[in-house]
């Protein structure tokens, strides 16, 4: 099991530095895991505030091993889960592996009966924590033939803890790179702005003097002059308002899947 955890770990490290999505990085993942413990079904939920209620809501991401499976992605697509609700809420509510090896306890959940009838009876739930904080949660399904032995319980744990810390990182990655080119576009506009407006005053121009006297005037920090600021001869000072109002606005924030604070309508 040692040699199985390296291995696992290894490969998600190095699917880590690709250029990938994070979903297809998470769905990776749950692929990994499920091979290395025989499990046939993976799927991560996310933590979201739901005005002022976080529930889990599932990310569409599944490991599926066999097509027979596939129903419960769509029964699992409308599903939330409050706090000790469910398997998955449970792991949320305990912060600790939860194991149900007979997943007909919890048909309190009608939209989880669809796992019995195609199969999956067992299942596993890990919550997915950074800085002390739970925002996802991993959940494995397998059949009556699925080992769920105490070796491979602890294999789940320790590599889907790695494996949700991961995730994580690659999410941070993906949203500074989607912050940074926001930032980029915004700088090119700008400059793109000055560019004109140095090249407009330029065919007007006589003398460097009045180019340097009129562009000043028509720049974005024109506004915040004395109103006494020395004009070019023989032509009026001309107010210009500022080109860079949306420019330079403060890029923002884009939209994580992982951020617990954010609303459902």
């Amino acid at each position: 099991m040692r040699a199985k955890e390296a291995d696992i770990l290894l490969r998600v490290a190095q699917k880590l530095l690709e250029d990938v999505s994070v979903e297809a990085f998470t769905r990776f993942c749950l692929d990994e895991v499920c091979s290395v413990a025989g499990l046939d079904a993976g799927h991560l939920f996310f933590v979201r505030d739901t005005g002022g209620q976080p529930v889990l809501l599932p990310s569409g991401i599944w490991h599926i091993s066999d097509g027979r499976f596939a129903p419960v992605i769509d029964a699992s697509r409308a599903c939330r889960f409050a706090m000790g609700e469910g398997l998955p809420g449970r792991a949320w509510q305990s912060g600790d592996l939860v194991v149900q090896r007979n997943l007909a306890e919890d048909a309190q959940v009608p939209p989880r009966q669809s796992f019995c009838e195609v199969g999956l009876t067992r299942g596993m739930a890990l919550p997915v924590r950074q800085s002390g904080e739970i925002h996802a949660v991993l959940e494995f399904y397998g059949t009556e033939a699925s080992r769920f032995d105490a070796a491979l319980l602890q294999l789940v744990r320790t590599v889907g803890t790695q494996v949700g810390i991961a995730i994580r990182r690659k999410q941070g990655a993906e949203h500074r790179e989607t912050l940074r080119r926001e930032v980029v576009h915004r700088v090119n506009n700008s400059l793109a702005v000055v560019t004109s407006i140095f090249r407009s005053c330029a065919r007007t121009a006589g003398s460097v003097e009045e180019l340097s006297a009129t562009y000043l005037n028509r720049g974005p920090d024109a506004a915040c002059r004395p109103s006494n600021a020395v004009a070019a001869p023989g032509r009026a000072r001309r107010q210009s308002p500022d080109p860079f109002g949306t420019s330079l606005a403060v890029a923002p924030e884009p939209r994580s899947p992982w951020r617990s604070t954010d609303r459902i309508p």
